[in-house]
């Protein structure tokens, strides 16, 4: 699916004029929008336009990632911003009038970080309350020498696996949105198509009758455990053969750029081997390993130099790779905001010439999809709660009852 890039500029440019209005307003702000729809693209308009407001604005930029802050680092110097700098692995270098920099670098020189009017919390979600966090710790910094400072979260899922809550000046700020029907519309990202494969535990029960015997669902985050341990000692023998061969039967035998997401660095290893025996060029990414390895592995996927990648939890927050055309899922379980991110690594639009990327393939063999429901089943809802009736794509609760439209669903 082409990128209406037009459209997709005028919905950035939307979110960023009202964020500007509410930050000058010396109110905070919040921005949720799913992968893909550009929200750096959007924070670094948002400075600009602070900027050319006020030349005197002074920005703070946290990240999590040395290589997310790397990488928006480059953004910043591509689009013309030479007054940045970046700190990182405990050296400062505040210098810049936006000042990047790693959570820990900053919090750890808490006093140096000099009077700043704006903090700008890349994947807020990150920044939970509490007076011990690092993200805590940097605002009251910045609110003790300015008081009128304003903060600015963006995320594409703001829950957390802790249930704690975000930060107060997140929880009460400004909330801007993007949902997955807008960004789908623009052209940014294209839709999943889910397969859940029917195959039986060890003990005989399905994956779906495992999830009902262990979730109450009115308070599933109880049950996690108990489910993540009853699939892992459940899986057959040839769990990862079997996850080969549900892939090649959701891509109608294609081989296609696939990324592979396990629990352990061992299972993610096994699944690599699985695929490799297979006939595929394989790699596997791990915080174990050398960082230019890492970085070759990423590279080679890119340029279709291998075509499966696994790994345990470094293809999510930071990795962009819009060739990616399916993912096999072999996690047990996930969180809400992981499989999130599992999902926003294929749903990226990709265009090449003779391609046009209209869809992705995600293959659960866990319990992720049963849990939390496709991504595509979150657009509908998500668009039935917002515009009701009057949604562009009608959602009909009930037509996702098992047994279709077709079998009235039992009402106690």
């Amino acid at each position: 699916m082409a990128v209406d890039f037009a459209r997709r500029k005028e919905l950035q440019d939307n979110v960023a004029q009202s964020a500007v209005a509410s930050l000058q307003d010396g109110r905070s702000v919040l921005i949720t929008a799913p992968t893909a729809t550009g929200k750096t693209h959007i924070f670094t308009d948002i400075v600009d336009r602070m900027v050319e407001a006020d030349p005197s604005i002074r920005i703070l930029v946290t990240q999590d990632r040395i290589a997310i802050g790397r990488q928006n680092l480059e953004k910043a110097h591509s689009l013309g911003r030479a007054d940045v700098s970046f700190s990182t692995e405990g050296r400062l270098d505040a210098s810049g009038r936006v000042a990047y920099g790693t959570t820990p670098t900053l919090a750890a020189h808490l006093d140096l970080l000099g009077q700043r009017d704006l903090v700008i919390i890349d994947e807020c979600h990150h920044a939970a309350e509490g007076n011990e966090r690092y993200h805590s710790q940097i605002i009251a910094a910045v609110l003790r020498d300015n008081p009128k400072a304003v903060v600015l979260g963006l995320s594409a899922c703001v829950s957390r696996a802790d249930n704690a809550r975000l930060h107060p000046a997140l929880e009460n700020a400004d909330h801007f949105h993007i949902t997955y029907n807008d960004a789908l519309g623009v052209g940014a990202i294209v839709p999943p198509r889910t397969h859940t494969p029917n195959y039986s535990l060890t003990d005989g029960a399905s994956i779906a009758e495992t999830v009902d015997r262990f979730v109450d669902p009115n308070n599933p985050h109880e049950a996690a455990g108990g489910l993540y341990t009853a699939l892992r000692k459940g899986r057959p023998v040839d769990f990862f053969q079997r996850s080969v061969r549900e892939w090649r039967r959701a891509n109608d035998g294609q081989t296609v750029p696939t990324l592979g997401y396990a629990s352990t660095i061992a299972d993610a290893e096994t699944l690599r081997s699985a695929f490799a025996e297979a006939g595929l060029r394989t790699a596997i990414v791990h915080h174990g390993l050398p960082r230019p390895q890492i970085e070759k592995a990423f590279a080679d996927f890119k340029n279709g130099k291998i075509d499966f990648l696994s790994s345990v939890d470094m293809l999510t927050e930071g990795f962009d790779a819009p060739n990616v055309r399916s993912i096999v899922c072999c996690k047990e379980t996930t969180t809400w905001s992981e499989w999130l991110q599992i999902n926003g690594r294929g749903a990226r639009a990709f265009s090449s010439e003779g391609f046009d990327k209209r869809e992705y393939t995600m293959i659960d063999m866990g319990a992720s999809t049963y849990l939390h429901g496709s991504v595509d089943t979150l657009r509908g809802v998500e668009n039935f709660a917002l515009r009701g009736p009057d949604a562009e794509k009608r959602y009909r609760p009930w037509r996702c009852v098992e047994g279709g439209p077709d079998k009235d669903p039992t009402v106690y």
